[in-house]
């Protein structure tokens, strides 16, 4: 049983399912899990804890239908989708940020792009 989790594929599956999380405060959970929001994250390597946080979702089906319901947004964070749009904007601005410099590097030599600097 691995008890460092870098990530957490698996607790983002559960999540989209509309499953709450309970989980160690550990690794990647710690940013993926929002405790007391869509899932609860106890101490690490206190199976007591994590024992009781389960067992006070089992017994509030109110809590846990909201966590459920807030988890599946918090997973659609993390889709393809939202994923792919993220790595777009951030190439999107390295590019445009790329152009401006060249043009201002180009301006300071007195020159268009392709010209050779007077003698």
């Amino acid at each position: 049983y691995p008890w460092y989790e870098p990530f957490g594929m698996a607790v983002l599956e559960a999540m989209a399912c509309g499953v709450p999380v309970v989980a160690s405060a550990t690794g990647g959970l710690v940013r993926t899990v929002e405790d007391g929001v869509t899932g609860v994250l106890v101490a690490p390597r206190y199976p007591l804890a994590l024992a009781a946080a389960l067992r006070d979702l089992l017994d509030d089906p109110a809590r846990r239908q909201e966590m459920g319901r807030r988890a599946v947004m918090r997973a659609a964070r993390y889709s393809w989708r939202a994923i792919a749009a993220q790595v777009y904007g951030e190439l999107d601005a390295l590019a445009r940020r790329a152009v401006e410099d060249a043009g201002r590097d180009v301006s300071r030599r007195g020159g268009t792009s392709g010209s050779v600097p007077a003698q």
